[in-house]
């Protein structure tokens, strides 16, 4: 992982899990200083989210449900992830997300900002709402498997589960 520039508790929170050798699977950070982080099967580390996340992402790890993709913003609307379940913040956003997997398949990952989310299935991609034009090209050109996406404004980045990367900052 490389950062700079972000709150104490999250770097520290990094420094961490480097240190106990996790896999960090996803890191959030919103623009106000929340975040998350996703390690191991459900490992999850957090500063002031939603508190309806929070309790959707404790009955998961109580169930010992693998964790893949959490996205949230400033203004409470999130998505959340599991290998057995999908969440969102409002049932609008849930359908929304739900019904991507009847074109798409199964949901690999998710990001949401205040303006924006895009949700990347198996076989495709879903947005709503303000995503850069450039990111939509680039994702129809990509030559892997994209696994990840990230947007912070007109900048994004996209990276598959190996090494493989993409972005526009």
């Amino acid at each position: 992982w490389a950062a700079t520039g972000c709150p104490d508790g999250l770097t520290e929170a990094l420094h961490e899990l480097n240190d106990e050798e996790q896999f960090i699977n996803d890191v959030q950070l919103t623009n106000d200083g929340s975040w998350l982080i996703v390690y191991g099967k459900n490992g999850l580390r957090w500063n002031d989210i939603p508190y309806s996340l929070e309790q959707k992402l404790r009955a998961w790890n109580n169930n010992n449900e693998e964790i893949t993709s959490v996205a949230f913003n400033d203004v409470g609307d999130w998505i959340a992830v599991s290998t057995e379940h999908i969440a969102a913040s409002s049932r609008e956003l849930q359908d929304w997300v739900a019904d991507g997997m009847d074109y798409y398949g199964a949901v690999l990952a998710t990001c949401i900002t205040e303006d924006a989310a895009v949700v990347v299935y198996e076989e495709g991609y879903r947005f709503l709402g303000d995503v850069p034009q450039d990111l939509k090209r680039r994702l129809e050109t990509v030559s892997f498997n994209v696994y990840r996406v990230k947007i912070a404004g007109s900048a994004w980045f996209i990276s598959d589960n190996k090494s493989r990367y993409s972005y526009n900052m």
